[in-house]
């Protein structure tokens, strides 16, 4: 088969032709997805058409990413509306493959309103857009694009679309909070007759993305982006649609593949049979080139989406050349048009295949690193701490008070600046903003050094110039350090900043002058106050254990797990409690302590009931959805009928359904039990009753669905033990299956 690419200069040509002449006052029909392409026009021979622009840097993440129920602001005021159709020359909509509804994302054009984002389209040839909520609509119709703009916005939107022949094709990137919001999103599609919306939520919510999809039969992508968001891994995309609805699939961004290291032609057969719609970009040397001339192998995407018969909605997206992309848009649109019409039928024989192609699928993943876990939140290794070595954050052990002038959007409060984790952030829509930590009274601390995290998208809303400010009253403060022009080259990066002159305060505070692109809002991940380790107060820096320990330890000392009235715990708290001491619940809910640990001994004392199924959860990094995201090691009472002849993987003791306990004795029901787990690094070990008796080593169980031992793992758990972040919430889980479990005397140790 010859090769694709070559056929671009055919199309280069054509796009000069004369187009045929349109009867200015004739309806426009808009095609259906079957609707066969117009025969080219023959082409005038012309001169060699114009270059696209230079390359501009791609941002790390895209902002659309952490829409809720409206997109971030875009990054400056649209261009003033023209006072007639733009001039420039109308290429003809013919060479599309057949089936695609192909089309723009609006957010290319993010500099413009969605009128202007038409009217520029349009002249391309192109009929179809992609709307994202978050532009300006444009003309004299006030507000921003989005599900929650008044009927006249939306009368007004489908008059401009029909007078440009033209048609919405998805929406997206959006996401909701619960299932209010998503029907809302799904009315919107409903009402504007937008067949797809694409979405990138956590995957606790897509069992009410599916049952909405059924019910509005209306189509959902999950939209993907870079390395480390929560969808970067087709493999994650996989295994989340497992039992959805057919019209819940996968959005792939070809160009987020691209830059996390993936082969995309690779990740589209990982999807195939439930891609619903895509997003083509291309990248090269990390920056937004047009279609075809970066790293993407879009030729190929474009062969391999036409052997697996694909048909939906395809959106070009450019995010480079803000100011005006029109050029590099319209040369991939002609790209696309140029390799739209493969030999399918030498394709489907075996011919060869474009060298980025592969018929061994899985040879792609050899080489990706067992450890990436896919998920929004911190990546193993990164949590404590590779670039702040000979610190420690005093305010992990030293408790205090957070707060700042503005509460943030929901979940998104100034405490999450200094919860330790990096699956939350501090997000607010003020240009200028501070935070600030106060130790208790009659404390006063100098630190040598303060770690400031971006968060997991929108790198404009990034800190720029801030000032950190010491005070012992609140009223007076003093310049602790100051930093102006500052870049972070990445999202979720961590950067380290050391103070010249230490001066011991009891308050200190971040106060942000201005963000990355002075918008009007402001973000960040987590904020540390540091201390080099030698200079640690004492209690502040945690001990250094052997372990696996030989015996269980004296953990009287040691700090509770959870407060006697549960304050500041996550999760079912409203059916745990404490009773004389002895911590229970009333119903099947999971309970997770506020902090995140990496390195910890946790010392307990459980008492089973007839046919008790509980458990000690490790490593949660999504409380809402604990059971892929974490690991458990199984609580029961394996005198019952039910679980004594159980498989040795969900007995007492066990990593629950990954590796059984060796001479695990649990007591009987209503005899208190001494449970001690340990986990550092990558190894977890259990000791029940004064034994030995489990231990795991996380690198080695690398497959979702088989152990290294040769046991099936059960489908449930469906992300690789290797892949799972070494750092979270503890948890227990509750009143399982109606069989009570008690637990007293719960300690934890920090250890380095």
């Amino acid at each position: 088969m010859k090769r694709i690419a070559l056929l671009l200069s055919a199309a280069l040509l054509a796009s000069c032709a004369t187009p045929p002449p349109v009867e200015k006052n004739a309806k426009k029909e808009t095609p259906s997805a079957e609707t066969p392409p117009k025969p080219k026009p023959e082409p005038k021979p012309v001169a060699k058409a114009e270059a696209p622009a230079a390359a501009e840097p791609a941002p790390e993440r895209d902002p659309r990413a952490a829409a809720v129920e409206v997109a971030p602001e875009p990054e400056a005021a649209p261009k003033p509306e023209p006072a007639s159709e733009p001039e420039v020359e109308t290429l003809p909509q013919d060479g599309i493959p057949p089936g695609w509804r192909f089309g723009v994302q609006a957010y290319t054009f993010r500099r413009f309103t969605f009128f202007q984002t038409v009217e520029k389209l349009a002249a391309l040839g192109v009929r179809y857009v992609e709307m994202y909520p978050g532009q300006k609509i444009g003309g004299d119709v006030p507000g921003r694009t989005g599900h929650g703009i008044a009927a006249s916005s939306r009368a007004a939107i489908r008059e401009k679309l029909a007078k440009h022949g033209m048609r919405i094709s998805a929406y997206g990137v959006v996401n909701a909070l619960g299932e209010d919001g998503w029907r809302k999103i799904f009315e919107f599609a409903r009402d504007m007759d937008i067949d797809t919306i694409n979405i990138e939520p956590p995957q606790h919510q897509l069992a009410i993305v599916s049952k909405l999809c059924d019910e509005y039969g209306v189509k959902a992508g999950i939209h993907n982006h870079a390395k480390p968001s929560r969808y970067w891994d087709p493999r994650t995309v996989a295994a989340a649609l497992q039992g959805t609805s057919e019209l819940l699939g996968a959005c792939p961004d070809v160009g987020h593949w691209t830059r996390s290291g993936l082969r995309t032609v690779d990740g589209l057969n990982v999807l195939s049979g439930r891609i619903v719609s895509m997003h083509l970009k291309d990248v090269k040397s990390g920056a937004y080139v047009a279609l075809g001339e970066g790293d993407s192998s879009i030729a190929a995407v474009m062969a391999e989406l036409r052997r697996q018969k694909f048909a939906g909605a395809v959106s070009l997206e450019h995010e480079g050349h803000v100011e005006d992309p029109f050029m590099p848009v319209k040369h991939s649109v002609l790209f696309v048009r140029a390799n739209a019409t493969l030999d399918l039928e030498k394709l489907d024989q075996g011919a060869a295949r474009p060298g980025d192609q592969t018929d061994d699928v899985a040879d792609v993943w050899t080489g990706l690193d067992p450890h990436a876990d896919g998920l929004w939140g911190d990546a193993p290794g990164e949590a404590k701490d590779d670039v702040a070595a000979g610190y420690v954050d005093i305010t992990d052990s030293i408790k205090g008070v957070v707060t700042g002038p503005d509460e943030g959007y929901p979940n998104e409060h100034y405490t999450c600046a200094f919860d330790n984790t990096s699956q939350t952030k501090y997000c607010v829509n003020l240009a200028s903003v501070w935070v600030q930590y106060a130790f208790p009274e009659g404390q006063r601390h100098a630190i040598t050094a303060y770690s400031i995290r971006t968060a997991n998208d929108a790198p404009e809303r990034d800190p720029s110039h801030w000032k950190l400010l010491g005070s012992d009253d609140e009223k007076d403060f003093e310049v602790v350090d100051e930093r102006d022009k500052q870049k972070f080259r990445g999202r979720f990066q961590k950067r380290v900043f050391e103070v010249s002159k230490p001066k011991a305060f009891r308050i200190y505070r971040l106060d942000i002058v201005r963000n990355a692109s002075a918008g009007p809002k402001t973000q960040l991940s987590e904020i540390e106050l540091l201390v080099k380790k030698e200079d640690a107060p004492p209690g502040v820096l945690p001990p250094e254990v052997a372990v696996p320990l030989k015996e269980h330890p004296d953990s009287s000392k040691w700090q509770d797990l959870f407060a006697s009235d549960l304050a500041g715990a996550l999760g079912g708290k409203d059916v745990w409690s404490f009773d004389g001491g002895v911590l229970t619940a009333s119903q099947d809910k999971c309970l997770f302590s506020a902090a995140s640990y990496d390195n910890f001994i946790v010392d307990l004392e459980f008492k089973t009931a007839d046919g008790t199924n509980s458990g000690v959860i490790a490593y949660c990094s999504d409380v809402g959805n604990w059971i892929p995201n974490s690991i458990e090691i199984q609580i029961a009472d394996d005198h019952s009928k039910k679980w004594s002849g159980g498989h040795p993987n969900t007995k007492c003791c066990a990593f629950y359904g990954h590796k059984g306990a060796s001479g695990a004795r649990v007591k009987k029901p209503g005899e208190w039990n001494r449970l001690t787990v340990q986990c550092k690094d990558h190894m977890i070990w259990v000791m029940l009753n004064g034994a030995q008796v489990n231990e795991m080593d996380m690198r080695r169980f690398t497959d979702a669905k088989k152990n290294p031992d040769g046991s099936t793992v059960p489908s449930w758990l469906s992300k690789p033990v290797a892949s799972l972040p070494r750092r979270g919430h503890i948890g227990l889980q509750g009143k399982h299956a109606g069989a009570p479990i008690y637990f007293r005397n719960l300690k934890i140790m920090a250890i380095r």
